[in-house]
């Protein structure tokens, strides 16, 4: 008896050590790929704020130049429309002095004056026609050289944005990228790892006695209820019967609204324990537990590893196979073949 606690101690000592560093592995894991994800986020909303920055100081820039050259026509303009203003009034003192000298001397004279002023007039008029008329092209051929400059400015503004915008969009899709496969990668050495440590645990039950308990058992409901699509009611392990001469164990009885499931659990499966329980164990059962024979009963032959050749012959027996996909998660390994037969 002694020698018994002494053995359930050290499996559950085993059993905690093992379950204590697969917490701790998944632990890391994640504090790990938390960290990168808290990194990453951080280098991009720096870059967003230089980014931010750059782009104010660049429309800043074009602002304060654009400024400073409508500044500059403003001030030319002035000053052209003052040198003017100063032509047409010193003209205007000539012309006066011009007509009180006239007047002075004799009508003749003030005819011949006259012609000459006419003349003169028309002179001046032909000349201040032709002035306009060149300081008219002059300004044409200004505004025509600032507007070209001004498009040509935008268009290689536009260039240039436009090539910033692209290798910014490189850039981020680089980055999403390496996140993408740093996340894929991750979550395939957390599989791989969840995989070995499911096989690991299996192995150790195996070695221990306890595939029942540790595996087996608490797998059982949510597998029942996910692919059944039913709510277990009642769930028992080791269930133990005896009437007159006829007694015996079942590993595993569930029992819902309309179907009693018995599972019949093996850690190393083979043809005959199959066999045996097709043809032994079940109608043992049914006469055991006469209080089930309303429920449609839905055999089971479960461990944690099953060949596919008696995957086969369970489904020609029509009884469900449960065991390990991949030691990834425990599930019914032939319900697709089965369930349409319920």
């Amino acid at each position: 008896m002694i020698f018994r606690v002494m053995n359930t101690e050290q499996r559950l000592t085993d059993l905690e050590t093992a379950l204590a560093e697969y917490i701790r592995y998944n632990t890391q894991a994640q504090q790990r790929f938390e960290a990168e994800s808290k990194q990453f986020r951080e280098r991009m909303l720096a870059f967003k704020e230089t980014l931010e920055r750059d782009t104010q100081a660049f429309k800043a820039a074009i602002e304060r130049d654009t400024q400073a050259f409508k500044e500059e026509i403003r001030r030319d303009t002035h000053a052209l429309k003052e040198e003017m203003r100063a032509f047409k009034d010193e003209l205007r003192r000539d012309t006066e002095a011009f007509k009180t000298a006239i007047e002075r001397d004799t009508q003749a004279f003030k005819d011949e004056l006259r012609r000459d002023t006419e003349a003169f007039k028309t002179a001046i008029e032909r000349d201040t026609q032709a002035f306009k008329e060149e300081i008219r092209r002059d300004t044409e051929a200004f505004k025509t050289a600032i507007e070209r400059d001004t498009q040509a400015f935008k268009e290689e503004i536009r260039r240039d944005t436009e090539a910033f915008k692209a290798a910014m969009q490189a850039l981020t899709e680089r980055l999403e990228n390496d996140l993408k496969e740093s996340k894929r990668q991750m979550e395939n050495e957390l599989k791989d790892s969840k995989r070995q440590w499911n096989k690991q645990w299996g192995e150790l039950s195996n070695k221990l006695g306890t595939i029942v308990e540790d595996i087996i058992f608490p797998a059982s409901r949510p597998v029942i209820e996910s692919v059944f699509g039913v709510k277990v009611q009642q769930i028992a392990m080791r269930v133990f019967c005896q009437q007159g001469n006829l007694r015996a164990e079942f590993d595993v009885v569930a029992v819902s609204e309309h179907q009693v499931f018995l599972i019949e659990v093996k850690s190393t499966p083979r043809f005959d324990y199959l066999t045996d329980f097709v043809d032994n164990r079940i109608p043992v059962f049914r006469q055991l537990f006469p209080e089930y024979a309303s429920l449609d009963l839905v055999p089971i032959f479960a461990s944690l590893s099953i060949p596919d050749d008696i995957v086969k012959a369970a489904t020609n027996r029509r009884v469900f196979a449960m065991a390990y996909r991949e030691w990834e998660y425990m599930d019914i390994l032939n319900a697709k073949e089965l369930l349409p037969n319920l």
